[in-house]
């Protein structure tokens, strides 16, 4: 279990953005220069506990703006600097949040009757995906365990399934060629649907919380939603 001072030391060797990624709203530079003075002010300097802001724009006021996006590229990048930085002190993103006494905050998300994605603390904002890409997500948003790209043609059925209840179509032949495609090993389709529904997440909230909600992995292995299911509300 890695202590503070592990901590504070992995911080101090992240670059200014992803600090402001991955704790929007910590003044984390006072943070690190109050190490040297007493413990009682270190916790003085903490944010009031439920004030976790988002871009500086705190997340209830955040639903009803537009948001600008930072390129996947660079979330990539600063995803990879934090992943670096964690391995080499033996620290997790949870130990950090313990430390600072940070968590972002995150709203539930809700699949109506209809299939709407509603994100019920964001005042009410609905994430809007095409039909096919809704299908792909909620299958994913099923098993937290993630699911590897590779063998996706293992939960053809299960997809058909879904995908049926989102369109209301009966045609099962066309259904099932819909979702032979995105099952084909050797299709790109896969790869475009879970680019289409991290997008949609994007375009209704900052990055640094849609992560937590859109299909992610790494090359090569189960692509999975972070989303604590707790959180996840079906009708």
């Amino acid at each position: 279990m890695a202590d503070r001072r592990q901590i504070m030391k992995a911080l101090g060797e992240l670059s200014p953005e992803a600090l402001d990624y991955f704790f929007p709203g910590l003044d984390i530079g006072r943070l690190l220069d109050s190490e040297c003075d007493a413990e009682p002010k270190f916790a003085c300097m903490m944010p009031e506990a439920a004030e976790v802001r988002c871009g500086h724009i705190p997340i209830p006021e955040l639903a009803g703006k537009a948001v600008e996006c930072m390129p996947d590229s660079l979330v990539d990048e600063l995803m990879e600097e934090l992943e670096k930085i964690r391995r080499k002190y033996g620290v997790t993103i949870e130990q950090i949040e313990a430390v600072l006494s940070y968590k972002v905050k995150l709203s539930r998300l809700r699949i109506t009757r209809r299939k709407e994605i509603i994100l019920d603390d964001f005042d009410l904002r609905e994430v809007r995906m095409d039909t096919l890409t809704k299908a792909v997500y909620l299958l994913f948003l099923k098993h937290p365990e993630g699911i590897r790209f590779k063998e996706l043609s293992d939960h053809s059925a299960e997809l058909e399934k879904i995908y049926k209840s989102v369109t209301g179509r009966t045609d099962m032949d066309a259904i099932r060629r819909s979702i032979g495609s995105l099952v084909d090993p050797l299709d790109n389709s896969i790869n475009e649907k879970v680019s289409k529904a991290k997008k949609a997440f994007r375009n209704v909230v900052d990055d640094r919380i849609a992560r937590f909600y859109y299909i992610d992995g790494k090359q090569g292995a189960a692509k999975g939603i972070a989303l604590d299911r707790s959180l996840v509300v079906w009708e």
